[in-house]
């Protein structure tokens, strides 16, 4: 190669040199400098969006917690649990199926319901979350013979 190299003219020998410059350089922006511009492009864009997105994310969230205020829906935690599933058992004539209730230290309390209608279980549990906030950290729902009919077993804690 080194012979070949000699044996062209000097003005041949300026060609290939500058062409193996010219080369050089293009394979190096082919392979790495515009692969890497383009990358670099592209994040920048998903930053742009996903910023973008943030401050949706940020005023959305500021709106819900203004409507929360508005509704008036704040958690009342004066009552004992007790006192608080009687009522609303009351609420959802759910009394009279004689459910059992037991204390679960100061802010907590079990519950077990027998052939109660499900939606009328969910209505209780949005209450006891919505309006006394409390959450329920246990619950077992078996299914009853009679159609939307359930028995439950839940624990319920502030």
């Amino acid at each position: 190669m080194k012979q070949w190299f000699h044996s062209l003219s000097s003005r041949e020998r300026v060609y290939v040199v500058a062409g193996s410059i010219l080369l050089t350089i293009y394979l190096f922006w082919q392979m790495a400098w515009f692969p890497l511009a383009q990358q670099y492009q592209t994040l920048s864009q998903n930053v742009e969006k996903n910023y973008d997105l943030v401050q949706w994310m940020q005023q959305s969230s500021q709106k819900v917690h203004a409507l929360q205020g508005k509704n008036g829906v704040k958690k009342q935690r004066s009552k004992s649990p007790i006192g608080i599933a009687e009522m609303l058992l009351k609420k959802y004539a759910l009394n009279s199926k004689k459910p059992r209730m037991d204390p679960k230290g100061n802010n907590g309390i079990k519950i077990q319901l027998k052939e109660i209608k499900f939606d009328q279980l969910m209505r209780l549990f949005n209450d006891f979350e919505q309006v006394y906030g409390f959450i329920c950290t246990e619950a077992s729902i078996t299914a009853s013979s009679k159609k939307g009919v359930v028995d439950a077993r839940f624990t319920l804690e502030r």
